[in-house]
Order: C-alpha cells, then sequence, then structure tokens
C-alpha cells in the first residue's frame, strides 16, 4: 500500500499534467488501496487525516470521473479563450447548469449517507486522529465528508459561498492556472458542498413524495413488516385481454366525462421481475437502484411509481410494461399510452363493479386503501408543479436540454397528473364500499360551470401552464393560448378539458408559423394596420388570377343616402344592387384578416364573390341575396358613416346572419367532428375575438357558420339535442356510471350522451347571452339596450386594428343614452380619436361603474378622467362583481368610496411597463405592516406622491400575504386632500387619480417607522 496525499499521485497523474498533455486524469493501478489526505489542499493545519481507499470502489470511480470532467472543461473553457486572459468568473461560467452526471451519482450517494443536510464539527476533533473522527477512514464518501466540512467549519465557519474556496486557492489572481490540480480540488469541493446541501434541502422538504427519503415514505417502510409480496406470486397479471375494446361506448363516455391522459414519456425504469407492492413508498423502496443512483435514475423512478406502481396499487393486479408501452413519435422513444391506461381503468373498473355488488368488508378496505393512495399521489404531484421545492427534479446530472426547455422539465409531472385525475374519476363512480371517495373527487372536479378555485391543490394551474405550452408549439397563436394566463375559451384547472383541447391542432394557416411575432396580447398576424395592402387571401389559389368584381357605386351610395340597407345579387357574371326591404338576404360576418375586406369602389376576386354567393343561395334559395361590408360599405366619409348608423338595422333585418371564418370552415365538420371540437374552433377563432362581429352575432335572428360541408346551423342542432338525466338509454339501466344529478346532453356526431358542462365550459360565450336576450333581433328600437356589464362580459378578450372603433362597433349593444351619431361626430383629425370618444361615451352614459377607479389597465390622460379606462374589452375583471355606480361628469367622477389618509405623503417609484416586478412600498395600518404593490403590468406610470388610497370595501384584510385591490391619491391642495371625509355629495373629497395599487399584508412586522395609513372611512370622493 502506498500512502499518499490526495488527489497529488494516486487518483491523478504522478505529477499534475502540463499544457498540452492530452492523457486525462485515471487511477494508475486498478487494485489495491489508495492512501489520501486533504493535507496539501488545506495544509497540514487542518488535516494529517489518511483515509485508506479501495481504487476498484463505484464511488472512487465517480469521483475520478469529476476530475476528469473538470480537467476536460478547462481545457475547453481555454481553448475558446484562445490565449486572452480568463477570469475566474468566465471560468465558472453557467457550471451549475453542465455538470456532468457523475456529480448527480455522487450527490445521491452522499445525499443516501448523510442525509441531515449538516456538516457536522465533531469530524474536526484535534487532534485528526482517525480513531478520534468519527467517520469510516475506508469510506470515500466519508472522505468526501470531511473536506467539505472543512470548507464550511475551518475556511469559511461564516461566509462560506460557491465557490469561495476556489477563490482563496487561486488568491488575488484573476488569472486561473489551468493544470493547478488544486484548483480542481477546490472547484470539485465546492461544487460537491453546494450540490449536496441543495440536495438535502429538496429531500428534506419532500413529504409526500414517493421516493424512499421522503416523510411519508419513511413513516410507511418504518411501520410495515414486509414491503412486498413473498414469492411465489399470486397477485393476478393484467393481460392484453383484461383492456376494454377501443370502441366500447362506455369508454367513450368516460373519455368525455374525465378526457383521455396523454403519452407519459418512459424513462426505462425497473418494473418487470418485481414483486406487487401495495404503497407507492414500497414500489421505489424495492427497485431503487444502490449500485448506481443518479437523479436521472430517480426521475426515471418517479416516472415509474407514479404510473405503474400507482395503478398497480390502485387496481391491486400487476401491469406487465409491455401491456402500456408503445412507441413513440420520435424514433426510438418510447411512452406510456395514456389511451391504454383508460382502456385498462374502464376493463378493470367495469370487471370490479359487477363483482362488488355489495360493501363487503374488503370491498371497504380497498376503498380506504385507494382514498389514502390517490391523496398521496395528488400531495406529491402538487410537490413537483406547485412548490419551489420539487423533490424529484435535481440540479447536478440532469441532460442540459431537459433544463433548459420548461415544458421537458414537467412533461411527466404533468402528464402524470392526468393520469392520477382519471383514477380520481374512475374513484368517485360510487363503487360499493367507495362512498367515503366522493369528497377527495370534489376537490378536483368541475362543478357547473366553475371550477372551484378554493382547492387544496395547486398543480392543475401548473398543468394549465403545460398545455398552454405545448399548444403554442404545436402552432396556436400565443394571444388564443396565452401561457400563464386564463384561457380565452375554457377555464384553467379543469383537467379534464385540458387532455382534449392539447390534442386539438390549430386551425390550418395560409404559412407555416404564422404565429411567431405574435404576443400574448395581441395576434399581430391577424392585427391589419394598413387595409389598402390586405390582400385577397381568400382567393381560389395562391396563383388565383381572378379579376375584381364590384357592384354599381352609384346604386349603393343612392340606397345608402334614403337611409336603406342594399343587398347584392351575383348572376355569375355581374352584381347587381337591390334594396334590402324588398327581399330576404343573408348578412355576411367575417373578419378582414381572413381576406376578404375591401369596399365597394374597390371590390372583391370573381372567386370569391362566386363563393359567398352560392353559400348565401344554399341558406336562402329563394332570393340568394347577400349583404357584404366589401361590397355594400363604400369608402366615401359620408357614406361610409351612415352605413355604420345603418350597420344594427343590416344584421338584425337579416333573414340569416351567415359567419365565414377560416379556422371555423377548415376545421368544423358536422360529420366528422364532434360537437366539443366544433365549439372549440368556434370559440377559439378569430371571428369570436375581434370587437366588430359582437354586434353582428348578436343581432342575428338565425346565426349561421360556414363548415366543411357548407353553412350550419349550430344553434339549431344545439338546441335539437336532447336533453337528459343521467345518460342515454344503452346505459339507463346503470344510471349511476355518473354522478349523481350531472346532466348530459345527446351528441349525435358520436351517438353518446356527453356531460352537458364540457359543451358550456368550452363555449361560445355569445350563445348563452343569445339565449338570454333573444328578443333583441327582433326589436325595432336602433338602441339594444344591454346593461354595460353584460357588454364588458361580451368584449373580454376582443380585439379592434383601430382603437378608435371599438366604441363605434358596439354602440348599437350599449345603453339608449348614448348616442352613435354623438361618437361619429368625434373629429378624427385631431388628438387621440379613441380617448375622446371614450370621454364622450362615459359622459352620455352619465351612470358609470365604481370599479373603473381600481381598474389595472390603460387609462385615459385627459384632464378629470385619467381615473377613466381607454378600453371596454379589458375591463371585464373588474366588473365581474358589482360595486355600484357613480355619476361622471366633465369635472369628474363623483361616488361614494372608502378613502384613508397617510400621515405624510408615499413616494411612488417611477414604474416601467416593460418591468415584471412592479415598485413596492412598505406602510402600516393599524400597527400592521403592509406591502403596497404598484401595477405596472400593462401601463407605465411617472414617480408621484400619494396622499391616500381608494378602496371599493372598507375591510382591510389583516391575515398573511391576504390582499385588496385600491387606488393611490393625491390632493389637489397644497395641504394635501381637500374636505373632512362626509357622506354628502355636495361636499366630496377631492382627490386627483394616481395609481392601481394592491394592499397586501406582510408576513412580519416592520420594526422602522413606516407611513401610516388612517383608519379607513367612508366618503364621497370626486376623482379628477
Amino acid at each position: 500500500m502506498q500512502s499518499l496525499r490526495f488527489p497529488e499521485c494516486a487518483i491523478l497523474h504522478i505529477y499534475p499534467p502540463k499544457p498540452g498533455d492530452s492523457k486525462p486524469f485515471r487511477i494508475l493501478q486498478p487494485t489495491g488501496t489508495l492512501a489520501c489526505t486533504w493535507e496539501n489542499v488545506f495544509g497540514p493545519f487542518y488535516h494529517t487525516v489518511v483515509f485508506k481507499l479501495d481504487k476498484s470502489h463505484p464511488h472512487l470511480l465517480l469521483m475520478d470521473s469529476c476530475f476528469q470532467y473538470l480537467n476536460e472543461w478547462c481545457k475547453n473553457v481555454f481553448a475558446k479563450a484562445q490565449g486572452t486572459p480568463v477570469s475566474l468568473n468566465d471560468l465558472l461560467g453557467r457550471q451549475l447548469a453542465k455538470f456532468d452526471p457523475c456529480f448527480g451519482s455522487l450527490v445521491t450517494f452522499l445525499s443516501d449517507r448523510f442525509p441531515h443536510g449538516d456538516l457536522n464539527l465533531t469530524v474536526l476533533q484535534a487532534p485528526p486522529r482517525p480513531e478520534s473522527v468519527q467517520l469510516d477512514p475506508s469510506c470515500v464518501l466519508d472522505f468526501i465528508y470531511l473536506g467539505m466540512a472543512t470548507i464550511t467549519h475551518c475556511f469559511f465557519p461564516r461566509s462560506w459561498h460557491y465557490p469561495a474556496l476556489t477563490h482563496t486557492i487561486l488568491g488575488a489572481s484573476d488569472s486561473v492556472k489551468i493544470w493547478d490540480w488544486k484548483c480542481h480540488c477546490a472547484l470539485f469541493l465546492d461544487t460537491m458542498t453546494y450540490l449536496w446541501g441543495n440536495e438535502c434541502h429538496l429531500r428534506r422538504h419532500a413529504e409526500w413524495s414517493p421516493m424512499p427519503w421522503s416523510l411519508k415514505s419513511r413513516m410507511e417502510l418504518s411501520a410495515m413488516c414486509t414491503i412486498s409480496e413473498p414469492v411465489p406470486f399470486s397477485t393476478p397479471i393484467v393481460t392484453e385481454d383484461d383492456l376494454a375494446p377501443e370502441n366500447d361506448p362506455g369508454l367513450l363516455h368516460w373519455q368525455f366525462v374525465l378526457g383521455c391522459p396523454l403519452d407519459i414519456p418512459w424513462k426505462h425504469a425497473p418494473h418487470d421481475g418485481y414483486p406487487f407492492c401495495t404503497t407507492l413508498s414500497a414500489y421505489s423502496a424495492t427497485r431503487r437502484n444502490s449500485a448506481y443512483p443518479n437523479p436521472v435514475d430517480h426521475d426515471a423512478l418517479w416516472v415509474s411509481v407514479m404510473t405503474f406502481g400507482l395503478l398497480e396499487s390502485f387496481t391491486r393486479t400487476r401491469i406487465p410494461e409491455a401491456l402500456l408501452l408503445v412507441p413513440g413519435e420520435a424514433e426510438g422513444e418510447v411512452v406510456i399510452s395514456g389511451s391504454r391506461i383508460l382502456r385498462l381503468l374502464f376493463g378493470w373498473w367495469s370487471r370490479y363493479r359487477s363483482k362488488s355488488t355489495e360493501a363487503s368488508r374488503d370491498c371497504r378496505q380497498h376503498g380506504r386503501e385507494v382514498a389514502e393512495l390517490l391523496t398521496r399521489a395528488l400531495h406529491a404531484i402538487d410537490e413537483e408543479l406547485d412548490r419551489p421545492h420539487a423533490a424529484r427534479r435535481h440540479v447536478p446530472g440532469t441532460p442540459v436540454p431537459e433544463r433548459d426547455d420548461p415544458m421537458e422539465v414537467t412533461v411527466a409531472p404533468c402528464t402524470v397528473a392526468l393520469v392520477v385525475f382519471s383514477l380520481c374519476g374512475f374513484a368517485s363512480a360510487e363503487v360499493p364500499g367507495w362512498e367515503n371517495l366522493n369528497g377527495l373527487v370534489r376537490t378536483l372536479l368541475p362543478k357547473g360551470d366553475l371550477v372551484d378555485q378554493s382547492l387544496p391543490y395547486g398543480f392543475p394551474d401548473a398543468v394549465t401552464i403545460w398545455c398552454q405550452q405545448k399548444m403554442q408549439a404545436f402552432g396556436w397563436c400565443p394571444y388564443t393560448v396565452p401561457v400563464g394566463k386564463a384561457p380565452l375559451f375554457f377555464p384553467s384547472r379543469d383537467l379534464s378539458l385540458l387532455s382534449k383541447v392539447v390534442r386539438v391542432p390549430p386551425p390550418s394557416g395560409s404559412t407555416h408559423n404564422e404565429h411567431n411575432n405574435c404576443t400574448p396580447t395581441a395576434c399581430i398576424m391577424r392585427t391589419i394596420t394598413n387595409s389598402g395592402s390586405l390582400s385577397f387571401r381568400a382567393r381560389c389559389s395562391e396563383s388565383c388570377t381572378c379579376q375584381l368584381i364590384s357592384p354599381p357605386l352609384e346604386d349603393v351610395v343612392r340606397l345608402l343616402a334614403k337611409g336603406e340597407v342594399p343587398a347584392v345579387i351575383y348572376d355569375g357574371t355581374q352584381l347587381h344592387v337591390k334594396t334590402a326591404i324588398e327581399l330576404p338576404y343573408v348578412a355576411i360576418s367575417h373578419v378582414w384578416s381572413d381576406g376578404m375586406g375591401s369596399v365597394t369602389e374597390e371590390g372583391l376576386p370573381t372567386c370569391i364573390v362566386d363563393r359567398v354567393a352560392n353559400l348565401a343561395k344554399r341558406i336562402l334559395p329563394e332570393s340568394g341575396a347577400f349583404w357584404i361590408d366589401s361590397l355594400c360599405v363604400p369608402s366615401i366619409t359620408g357614406i361610409r358613416k351612415q352605413a355604420i348608423r345603418l350597420m344594427a338595422q343590416t344584421y338584425r333585418n337579416a333573414t340569416k346572419v351567415l359567419v365565414i371564418d377560416r379556422c371555423i370552415r377548415t376545421r368544423c365538420s358536422v360529420d366528422h367532428k364532434s360537437w366539443f371540437e366544433n365549439l372549440f374552433y368556434i370559440a377559439s377563432s378569430e371571428w369570436s375575438r375581434r370587437v366588430w362581429t359582437l354586434q353582428e352575432g348578436f343581432l342575428a335572428r338565425e346565426l349561421w357558420f360556414e363548415f366543411i360541408e357548407g353553412p350550419v346551423d349550430v344553434e339549431g342542432r344545439l338546441r335539437g339535442h336532447e336533453e337528459v338525466h343521467g345518460l342515454n338509454l344503452e346505459f339507463s339501466e346503470e344510471p349511476e356510471r355518473t354522478a349523481a344529478g350531472q346532466k348530459f346532453v345527446f351528441d349525435s356526431s358520436i351517438g353518446l350522451c356527453v356531460p352537458e358542462a364540457h359543451i358550456r365550459r368550452c363555449r361560445v360565450p355569445l350563445f348563452e347571452f343569445r339565449e338570454a336576450y333573444r328578443g333583441v333581433s327582433e326589436s325595432t328600437s336602433p338602441q339594444a339596450n344591454i346593461p354595460l356589464g353584460t357588454v364588458v362580459t361580451l368584449l373580454d378578450n376582443r380585439t379592434t386594428s383601430r382603437a378608435e372603433d371599438e366604441l363605434i362597433a358596439v354602440s348599437t349593444l350599449l345603453p339608449q343614452q348614448v348616442s352613435l351619431d354623438s361618437l361619429l361626430s368625434v373629429d378624427t383629425k385631431k388628438g387621440d380619436v379613441a380617448a375622446e370618444r371614450m370621454k364622450t361615451f362615459l359622459l352620455q352614459l352619465g351612470e358609470v361603474p365604481k370599479e373603473f377607479a381600481i381598474y389595472h389597465g390603460f387609462r385615459l390622460s385627459i384632464p378629470n378622467f385619467t381615473w377613466a379606462p381607454r378600453s371596454l374589452s379589458t375591463a371585464y375583471m373588474m366588473l365581474t362583481v358589482p360595486w355600484g355606480t357613480g355619476e361622471c361628469t366633465e369635472e369628474g367622477l363623483l361616488a361614494e368610496y372608502y378613502l384613508a389618509r397617510f400621515d405624510t405623503p408615499v413616494a411612488i417609484p417611477r414604474t416601467r411597463a416593460d418591468v415584471e416586478v412592479p415598485p413596492v412600498v412598505s406602510v402600516s395600518y393599524l400597527g400592521l405592516t403592509y406591502r403596497l404593490s404598484v401595477s405596472s403590468a400593462m401601463q407605465a406610470y411617472p414617480a408621484l406622491s400619494i396622499d391616500g388610497l381608494l378602496f371599493l370595501d372598507g375591510q382591510i384584510p389583516s391575515g398573511s400575504l391576504e390582499s385588496i385591490v385600491c387606488a393611490g391619491v393625491k390632493g389637489t391642495g397644497t395641504g394635501g386632500m381637500v374636505g373632512e371625509p362626509t357622506r354628502t355629495k355636495s361636499k366630496p373629497v377631492v382627490v386627483e387619480y394616481g395609481i392601481p395599487c394592491k394592499l397586501i399584508r406582510n408576513i412580519d412586522n416592520a420594526h422602522t417607522k413606516l407611513p401610516d395609513l388612517e383608519r379607513v372611512e367612508k366618503s364621497w370622493v370626486l376623482l379628477r
């Protein structure tokens, strides 16, 4: 045995390599014992303890691999530098993101042996003799542990940070000596100390994880006499014959109820050949490879235990890998089939229920086990996706692309979450003896039209974000599916819907990656800034040379001047203009970005006119007449305004309104798509997200849509569906297959009853409001007189290319006191037309919602109207709960609010719209500390000083992290706010609107003097 000081000779070369030496670090002699000490790194003052290590031990080989990696990595860094000086910061760079898996394996072994995460001072007793050191002098892990303890307790007892030892070894020099083995040792110990501490931290916070180190696993394993089934195995094995057929009507029904789990990437963790285990803890403990575990292995094991292990424990069967594993889309990829999981569950569930007609003792025990199993699985997924300390996702050893791509990091837990949701659904199906599971399932399943937002689990939000990212990668527009925001056409957290919509292909586009420049707030591809440069993308082909055709301009102008709506008839060669009073006609509703926008003077290509005319003849064969703005609205200013004044009459008097949208006509089908998909495409179409189309669809007597097959009366078909309670007649003998009282509708496209809630939740909101206001289309009044809150709700997430068009486009839906002529009379050549029209609208409205004062969006900059929103389409969230109205005058908004003054003015820093983290100011109220968070999500504000806060509610929250929205205001006089709190309108408190805020209760109270908020009092306020 040779006694050498680590790592000078035995582990590395006999001498440190010289420049140009390409030989890697290696153990020179594969057998024997190696004597190692950290003396040459720290000096003899700290340690002369010699460890005698087995050269062939796997841990020493891993350590050697780590040094090989550090050597090669240093070479690459300096090779790229090409002789230029390299600083330590350059050398470290993104080190933590590029560790070789050998680091992860070694950290895993260290964490298994020393799970506490603290470096014990007792290992540093003096004199440092082997018998006084409480470590095994033959253990590689103990040797590394001793080096890490020396760093934190001798060199840096109070201030160690990565990579402090490396800095110390290098001294004041900024240039790293690449061949200095002390640098490699310092980097190694710094890295291991950091990664080991982080790993132990993650494990300590793993409460529900199925991995062996979690709190739940340690408790379960310590209480179990045996953790697996003894040989010979007696648990039944599931075979291919036990899977439900793919076309089973009951299976199709459950796909609508629960969705269908997505395919889960399989990472080749050991499964087959092991005994059956009743718990997740036992499954992971029996399969964990103790020879070479690393974080990648743990990642694979987590997937295996949360799929195969969970399914086996749930069904009390053994499930072979071959039953669920199928080839993936990528070459060589293997996935766990989501559809086969659902077939397995439905087949097992059907057999189990047929055998368990009574709640036997075994059934009740099985139900209790399933309840505990699912509770743990839900919490385990929550740890992975909703909490900052995920117990499975480790930093070291994980391949770089997997960490750099958030979708790849979360794909396994998100897809597993959909499997667990399916298990919860089957467990809720009134299995005898399983009644105690109803409360558990209610925490996930949606109730009616909404999903309960006060759920104990947060992971559905993470699953929603992952599905949104996946849909964007699939080609969906970021505006249609904005990541991290509430979807436009289906509620978040609804896992059954998510599993469906994530599979739906995006609308077919004219070009590849057409939404690359779109943002979560706008679809750039669909925004038209210059109608003159608009191409007719709806032509018959890309090489179309069809001539433009237009109706006689003089005929169109003559009818409009008389206040009559012009309709056109196409005879195959010419367009003839008729007054709409004389004949029934079809009004066409479309979006210009689809390529059919134009004006009367220019006309449309003959191929487009011919197609539109044929559609009109199919739904109105007696006349074939139609109206479309591209042919019936000239560009002449006065005549165009007259056509806009007649717009409501045009759509209200039309016999039918036909929607032509590229997404709907290329994706929706009566024969080949379910109504879930059809409504999904209608809801996500451009037509459903434009402001101008709102009144066109709302006022229609009959609203038709162009599908692949042609015009379809969607509302008529939906109303024609037979509504039943329970299931359709095929399942009427077993009504318990669904939750009691859930309402179903018959979907003729698949011949099955589907949950009505699924149709309604993935809906076009316009359909519901048309039902509620069915008489509007038959009214002769020029104004529909719809409540402002309803109009704002319908405008949610709708856009227009020209901001000044918004109020014009919905004017006929607004309350009667709003005059379209007044809005049109605003001078379009001076100033901000959109702002002036909003001011005119609010003055006409008179009574405006008080919520506008705390609206966190773009605002007007007009004096006395800085409290007002710039657009109604973004004010939806502020009007979900009505708080009453105030009086809008030329002097400002007069309303009753809750007002609180500061004892001293509070300075608010300048905010920027491009900064994600808004400014925060600390204040106090009744002895408690609060954070005043300024909203900068949508608009930039200059630095200002505020004197008080304006609230809708006088109850200031006192619980930790509770919040309330408010507005910062300042007085108009030199002495601050003018007027004392009063309940009379004649003497209001006059304030100038400042900035929207949110008051958040701090967890801890401050120990310094803060601006104090006086008691909140109700008062009349004049906002200027």
